[in-house]
């Protein structure tokens, strides 16, 4: 991307994407343009991975869909269940920090600390021996192995359980789904003020 840089407006312009947009001073976009015959539509790239190394050329087979709670205190199911097998790599579906690694109610747990604060959590899994409390992982790198043999509660026995959530109090559990799927941005006619 290039960017050309005056008193009065500021210019960019994106050869990959076709687009040009120009503002001028703190007033709204006067002009924005995007070029497509295939569609009026631009979709964003898949922010995450799967957190499953043999998954990455395919969609992965979800064992339970992620369930809000009504309130944080009642049931739900506050993750997703991806299929998996004993041993199998756990890698970061986006860049990382390695922010807990332990047993939690019985069932072996690591979680990453993200962008924007966003916590994901894996169970049952182990940090790799060669990782620590503090470590960065970038996407795709493995981090962890599934270790069923070590969960005495889990509540499934070949899946993987991935949540994510902003450690608020209580914690904000989010649909993992979301960091995965592709989103859509549609910009519209520019108005102006009468």
């Amino acid at each position: 991307m290039s960017t050309n840089e005056t008193n009065s407006a500021s210019t960019n312009y994106s050869s990959q994407s076709n687009s040009f947009i120009q503002i001028r001073g703190s007033k709204p976009a006067k002009s924005i343009t995007i070029s497509d015959s295939q569609s009026q539509h631009k979709q964003c790239r898949i922010r995450w991975q799967w957190p499953l190394e043999h998954e990455q050329d395919s969609t992965p087979t979800i064992l339970r869909h992620f369930e809000k709670p009504p309130a944080a205190w009642l049931a739900g199911h506050r993750g997703i269940d991806i299929k998996s097998q004993e041993q199998e790599s756990v890698i970061a579906p986006a860049r990382g920090v390695i922010r807990y690694a332990g047993i939690i109610a019985g069932v072996p747990t690591v979680s990453l600390q993200h962008q924007e604060g966003v916590v994901s959590s894996y169970q049952p899994a182990r940090l790799l021996p060669t990782l620590h409390i503090g470590s960065t992982v970038t996407q795709g790198e493995p981090f962890g192995v599934i270790t069923y043999a070590q969960s005495s509660a889990m509540h499934c026995t070949q899946c993987l359980h991935w949540g994510v959530f902003m450690p608020e109090h209580p914690p904000q559990y989010r649909n993992p789904m979301q960091y995965i799927e592709p989103q859509t941005i549609v910009l519209k006619p520019y108005e102006p003020r009468s």
